[in-house]
């Protein structure tokens, strides 16, 4: 999403790289996070979202291609809804949310519905 932002002039190019670094960064202490509080051995065998359904050769690509529409879907949620002048309202939060719901719910079986390009 921060991508798209930069791209239509919502987010400055010059904080593009900081977001994308914190974004990392985020991710690395949240699974670590989730690795402190969980019991070793069921850390290591996870078996939720992508873990279950992207088991064979054929479903990555099935699993890629609805990623890149479920991430699609997001980035213009917030960018029409958030950071476009013209179409910006107070409704965008719930368009977002709504966005990831029919995310979740449409690409849940098929990838996990982990909305990362």
């Amino acid at each position: 999403v921060s991508l798209a932002a930069t791209l239509i002039g919502g987010l400055n190019l010059l904080l593009l790289l900081p977001y994308w670094i914190s974004q990392l960064c985020g991710g690395l202490i949240g699974a670590a996070l989730a690795k402190a509080v969980s019991p070793e051995e069921r850390f290591w065998n996870a078996t939720g979202a992508a873990f279950v359904t992207v088991q064979e050769h054929g479903q990555v690509v099935r699993a890629l291609g609805a990623e890149i529409v479920m991430t699609t879907l997001l980035a213009l949620a917030v960018c029409m809804g958030a950071i476009n002048e013209k179409t910006r309202g107070p409704l965008a939060p719930f368009s977002i949310g709504f966005s990831v719901v029919v995310d979740i719910l449409a690409g849940g079986a098929v990838s996990g519905a982990c909305m990362n390009p």
